[in-house]
């Protein structure tokens, strides 16, 4: 792939991977509360405020990212930075999940 393609796969994931650490270590600090909650059986408004407000955020950027790469020439829509990215959007889903599933109290038997 020459080095244009190359230049406009990285323009078009460069906004995306800007946010994606730190969302990242959003999901992972809230997984982290969610395991401690979980043991002590203390759940906190708060960081099922905070979760909430990451998983909108990803959401959108999710949407914007697929209709910004949906644009793209198709010979750049599946270059490895555009999958690369897709692949690490799905993987922060996964752990927004994960933290979901670990804050919310457990239903009473």
């Amino acid at each position: 792939m020459n080095v244009q393609l190359r230049r406009r796969a990285l323009v078009a994931v460069r906004p995306f991977n800007k946010q994606i650490g730190y969302w990242q270590v959003t999901a992972a600090r809230l997984i982290s509360f969610g395991e401690r909650s979980r043991a002590h059986g203390s759940f906190l408004p708060t960081h099922i405020a905070e979760l909430e407000a990451l998983e909108h955020t990803v959401k959108t950027q999710v949407k914007s990212f697929e209709e910004a790469v949906a644009e793209l020439p198709g010979e750049i829509r599946w270059h490895g930075r555009i999958t690369d990215t897709r692949n690490a959007l799905q993987s922060l889903n996964a752990a927004i999940e994960r933290a979901r599933s670990l804050l919310s109290p457990a239903p009473r038997a």
